[in-house]
């Protein structure tokens, strides 16, 4: 086997520098990009500090906070998500017919359950007095109703012919009650299941006549009260065949033609 001549050992050589080249220039492309990027998140991270910092600063006020849903805010009771979206629904009708506010459409919203909490909400569409309708947007959400807007919009009405601006409000409401399988604490608020019994119709009490009692042999539980009869004054025999005579002048009793034929019947004398 011959050796390499010279100019066979440049070109390896080149070879291998270039390979060389190659392989640390993506390298040096890989270690730009990470330290590239890690700089990119160091604002990001201070940001998460800082706001770390406040929570370890606030976290007395929002141990606070936390007790006091744990005491005031409501549960659902299982079956009861129908009755408390009907709640929430004649609540916000009743507040904006107090107010003469005119509703064009409303709905009742999917409920949802979370980890933290369960939902209930309805939409509206209504119009108005802007100034009412604003004064009563305003007073709608509140800690202690743990009621919620969840989408708004609000424009004036181009196309009233009122002295008054007047606007026109597309609204969701909802409404948030404890996470199921939360712990209840004492006094707690409680939305109830409404009792089939009771919305069925009104309860009845006692016990049901027997068919003795009514004489009704049926199954019908309305009975009819036992009619009464006066007692006739008992009579004698002579007394009876006495009234059963004929008297003087009375016309003779005439027969009466039957049609049963086994009945028999009179005979026609020529």
């Amino acid at each position: 086997m011959r050796g390499l001549t010279a100019r066979e050992k440049v070109l390896l050589g080149l070879c291998f520098l270039t390979v060389f080249i190659v392989v640390n220039a993506f390298a040096i492309r890989w270690a730009v990009k990470s330290l590239g990027g890690g700089t990119d998140n160091i604002p990001d991270l201070k940001n998460q500090l800082a706001d770390y910092e406040l929570w370890l600063e606030d976290a007395n006020t929002w141990a606070i906070r936390d007790d006091w849903l744990a005491k005031n805010m409501p549960i659902l009771a299982d079956g009861a998500t129908g009755k408390a979206q009907g709640d929430l629904l004649q609540e916000l009708q009743d507040e904006m017919f107090q107010r003469k506010l005119k509703i064009d459409r409303q709905s009742l919203q999917e409920p949802k359950v979370t980890e933290n909490f369960q939902e209930v909400s309805v939409k509206f569409d209504f119009r108005g007095d802007a100034e009412t309708v604003i004064d009563w947007l305003s007073t709608l959400q509140a800690p202690e109703k743990f009621v919620v807007i969840k989408y708004l919009e609000l424009e004036l009405d181009s196309r009233s012919r009122e002295t008054e601006p007047q606007a026109v409000c597309e609204l969701i409401v909802a409404r948030w009650f404890r996470p199921p399988g939360s712990t209840l604490p004492p006094g707690a608020p409680v939305i109830e299941a409404p009792d089939p019994e009771t919305t069925s119709g009104p309860e009845t009490t006692g016990t049901a006549p027997t068919a003795g009692e009514t004489g009704e042999t049926g199954s019908d539980s309305t009975a009819m009260p036992p009619a009464t009869v006066d007692p006739e004054p008992a009579t004698d025999g002579t007394e009876s065949e006495k009234n059963s005579q004929p008297k003087a002048g009375d016309d003779p009793p005439r027969k009466v033609a039957s049609n049963d034929p086994t009945d028999p019947q009179p005979e026609t004398k020529p």
